[in-house]
């Protein structure tokens, strides 16, 4: 990404490594569709609109329409950048102490995850 990622975006949580303190159900969108995924510590990419390699995925929708998920064109590559985590899905964050309304919103939107996951694939 050829501009800066900058986070954690949800003060006063802090993250802490190694800790779900700082563990959020960010609302994410996807086009006409939105979900949340698990966030914790991650980043923004500010100013993404300005250059024409990058396209904007995905938006934390309660963190002023920010960009939460993009996709960049490196050379002949591309490469897919994210803030939050869409690899991580519930059911492993209860066995670990994630906060239950956390897990209860992550579980709700776990189709939306696993689709946003094959076309995000498709961009690579």
């Amino acid at each position: 990404f050829p501009g800066s990622a900058i986070g954690t975006l949800y003060l006063p949580r802090r993250f802490a490594y190694d800790s779900e303190k700082g563990s959020h159900a960010s609302e994410i969108t996807l086009g006409d569709e939105s979900c949340h995924l698990y966030y914790n510590g991650g980043c923004t990419f500010y100013q993404a609109e300005k250059f024409s390699s990058v396209t904007i995925l995905a938006r934390y929708q309660d963190a002023g329409n920010q960009p939460a998920i993009i996709h960049c064109k490196v050379g002949k590559g591309s490469v897919i950048l994210s803030g939050v985590h869409f690899e991580v899905s519930p059911e492993p964050l209860k066995k670990e102490g994630c906060k239950e309304e956390v897990v209860q919103k992550l579980e709700a939107s776990d189709e939306i995850r696993k689709k946003l996951i094959f076309s995000l694939l498709q961009y690579l």
